[in-house]
């Protein structure tokens, strides 16, 4: 939830107004697009990310995680870190280049275990 605030906010900053928000979280967008309350910690984020997507042109849509291997790798990697980090093409961690190559040509990501 808060991963999709920041991103709201950043976009709003940089002046991005068409976004498609693809979330893995089914119950994040019930909880946005239906109008009942929530928990009572998830009132005051939920508000500031409807307020956020009033102002953009946003569409909501959700995609399995196995949908979208760059994300899930850049959702797990911000769960291990302390604070910020940027990352442009030039500096991508290797497995990320990888998973981005195969979304480039269109082949699935097999997860193994």
């Amino acid at each position: 939830m808060r991963g999709l605030l920041y991103g709201l906010e950043l976009c709003y900053k940089l002046k991005v107004t068409n976004i498609v928000i693809e979330v893995d979280a089914l119950s994040l967008i019930q909880l946005l697009t239906k109008n009942f309350m929530s928990y009572p910690e998830f009132i005051y984020i939920l508000r500031k990310i409807k307020i956020l997507m009033e102002g953009l042109n946003c569409t909501l849509v959700h995609i399995f995680r196995e949908g979208n291997a760059c994300a899930d790798f850049l959702a797990k990697k911000g769960c291990l870190i302390n604070g910020m980090e940027e990352f442009s093409c030039s500096n991508l961690p290797q497995q990320l280049k990888g998973l981005v190559r195969l979304d480039i040509l269109g082949m699935p990501y097999i997860r193994y275990f």
